[in-house]
């Protein structure tokens, strides 16, 4: 019993090491990039967008919102976004939410799937640098067919921003109070025997 008591704290206080390890840091994204294709008539367009999320540094996924402006000769629009990078399992995921015109001779946002997820370099992604605390860079090159013979080639620079401070830990202060509990209730059983 003595030793399940043991094993029981040990497992508790490295559960407790672990999740205070965790950490969520600001991101801004800048989004740089091309887009070409036979549909805008072979012209070569560019993409800029800005956005900002969280790191969390217990899983490695960076989360965040954005919007970028691709814009061709006979093409222009702003494209609303949620997506996930995991600088861990190097893979990631959006979705468009949102597309407005900005005045180009040929409609884009027919051809943006609103709603619907996928990676967001759909042909290639190549990932590089490091996410794990202050003043780190993470970039994402994803190359990507739009449809209607569209295809992007788009670099997505994540610089690691601030932690976020928590006020009030309560899971870690949740693990730290029943440990505390099971220790006391071991010293009542010994002082009783």
């Amino acid at each position: 019993m003595k030793k399940l008591n043991t094993v029981l704290a040990a497992t508790a206080l490295a559960l407790v090491a672990a999740q205070s390890q965790a950490a969520l840091f600001d991101v801004s994204v800048a989004i740089s990039g091309t887009t070409s294709g036979a549909a805008i008539g072979g012209a070569t367009g560019s993409t800029t967008g800005s956005g900002s999320g969280t790191l969390d540094t217990g899983t490695g996924v960076i989360s965040f919102s954005s919007v970028s402006n691709a814009t061709t000769p006979v093409t222009n629009a702003f494209v609303y976004g949620v997506a996930t990078v995991d600088t861990i399992g190097l893979s990631s995921s959006t979705t468009a939410t949102d597309c407005v015109e900005n005045g180009g001779l040929l409609p884009t946002c027919p051809n943006v799937p609103l709603n619907v997820s996928g990676p967001i370099g759909n042909l290639s992604e190549v990932y590089g640098g490091s996410a794990t605390g202050t003043g780190d860079i993470f970039t994402l090159v994803a190359v990507g067919d739009q449809g209607s013979g569209i295809t992007s080639n788009n670099s997505y620079t994540f610089t690691i921003g601030a932690e976020q401070v928590s006020e009030v830990p309560v899971p870690a202060a949740a693990w730290l109070f029943g440990s505390a509990i099971v220790g006391l209730a071991g010293i009542g059983r010994k002082r009783k025997a």
